[in-house]
């Protein structure tokens, strides 16, 4: 199934609604549909790339890139926070082979800063 729904594809994060003209607290991008929708938050497990659409341009990747939200906010943190304890967030394979699945029930894993 899907958790997002947007006018255009390339609604990756806030940025990109805004360069369409519109608002992205009443148009929201799908970073923000997939941490705070009420599909996306309730998705057990994530297995994506992207990261960078859910960092601000002020964060640093785990790979040393920067995030593309002109919002500040950082989705991975606000996922993390919603999902407390029983979230996991990785972002490599060794990560999440290491990850103990009995243990949580929701697991974001990022491989990748965009696409491939």
């Amino acid at each position: 199934g899907a958790y997002a729904s947007v006018t255009e594809r390339d609604w990756e994060h806030d940025g990109k609604v805004r360069e369409r003209g519109c608002d992205p607290t009443k148009y929201p991008d799908i970073g923000q549909q997939l941490v705070h929708g009420e599909v996306g938050k309730n998705i057990n497990v994530v297995l994506a790339g992207g990261r960078r659409f859910l960092l601000p341009t002020t964060a640093i990747d785990e790979e040393g890139k920067a995030g593309s939200r002109t919002d500040g906010r950082n989705l991975i943190d606000e996922w993390k926070l919603l999902h407390g304890s029983d979230g996991k967030y990785v972002w490599n394979k060794r990560e999440l082979l290491a990850t103990d699945t009995g243990k949580i029930k929701h697991l974001l894993g990022l491989f990748e800063s965009d696409h491939c």
